[in-house]
């Protein structure tokens, strides 16, 4: 056996190895930016729909209905400023669980910002499909975090 082929036989092995590890790691960090702008669509979709007062019952995905009939009079009144001015809304999602909870069960949080104050926090499961929330919070100052 020739030293050409040896070398070969040597190096496809890891040279395969990373290929499929580089495209299951562009694979998935592109599947994981779709979530999060998924994330962020639907808090500012509830929050600018709250804001124009429109009525949110049966358009808020959460894991229960109290949950839900919980959360609409709080997006509500959150986002009640932008009724006039929809521009100073911001939201910014992220992986992960929202810091002041401990239980870790949402994998995605939405911080909902209204001319850089933080208003609200939604906390999101989203495995397959569409997400799900599964609780939200209001900052210390204005209230204490809610289911």
């Amino acid at each position: 056996m020739s030293g050409s082929a040896t070398w070969r036989r040597r190096l496809l092995p890891p040279l395969f190895i990373l290929i499929v590890g580089g495209v299951l790691a562009i694979w998935a960090s592109q599947r994981e930016a779709g979530r999060l702008e998924a994330v962020e669509q639907l808090a500012a979709d509830l929050c600018r729909s709250a804001a124009a007062g429109a009525d949110l019952t049966g358009r808020v995905p959460t894991s229960n209905p109290l949950l839900s009939g919980a959360l609409i009079p709080v997006l509500h009144s959150v986002c009640e400023p932008l009724r006039d001015d929809p521009e100073p809304l911001e939201v910014i999602a992220s992986s992960g669980d929202a810091p002041n909870f401990s239980d870790g069960l949402a994998t995605h949080h939405a911080i909902i910002r209204i001319a850089g104050a933080e208003r609200l926090t939604l906390r999101f499961v989203f495995d397959e499909g569409d997400p799900l929330i599964v609780g939200y919070a209001l900052p210390a100052a204005t209230g204490p975090p809610a289911p």
